[in-house]
């Protein structure tokens, strides 16, 4: 999902770019992240098979952690709404740094950079001049 992710917000920056007129050939300062390999565990880390003396065991109730991550995506990016014309630390400063940021020749503002940060459920848009960096927009 984080891919996908990813290649559509990289796509969506393409063609965002692509409108802002051109021919600047410059590469983006910040190559996109990779993710490392999947390491696997050897099987001797597995528990042990259940005995079968034991008693069964008590049922337990579904983590909630994914309902609570839905609604920490929405926060956060309720809160990066809520931040734009704000500099982009006070985002870092109130929902942490981005899953991979990407940066591209400006077409907003004369000698800026236009930024893509990625966070897991939304992106962030930036622009970056001289003087500093600020949300643009959150989608």
């Amino acid at each position: 999902m984080k891919r996908l992710l990813a290649l559509a917000a990289c796509l969506v920056l393409a063609l965002s770019l692509s409108a802002c007129g051109g021919g600047n050939d410059t590469p983006a300062t910040n190559p996109p992240a990779t993710n490392p390999p999947a390491t696997s565990t050897p099987e001797s880390t597995n528990p042990p098979a259940a005995d079968p003396t034991d008693p069964p065991a008590e049922p337990t109730d579904p983590p909630a952690e994914s309902n609570d991550s839905a609604s920490t995506t929405e926060d956060a990016r309720e809160v990066a709404m809520s931040l734009i014309d704000h500099d982009v630390q006070e985002l870092y400063d109130a929902i942490g740094e981005p899953i991979s940021s990407d940066y591209a020749p400006g077409c907003l503002e004369p000698n800026s950079e236009d930024g893509e940060l990625v966070y897991d459920g939304f992106v962030v848009y930036t622009v970056r001049t001289a003087e500093r960096e600020y949300v643009y927009d959150v989608e």
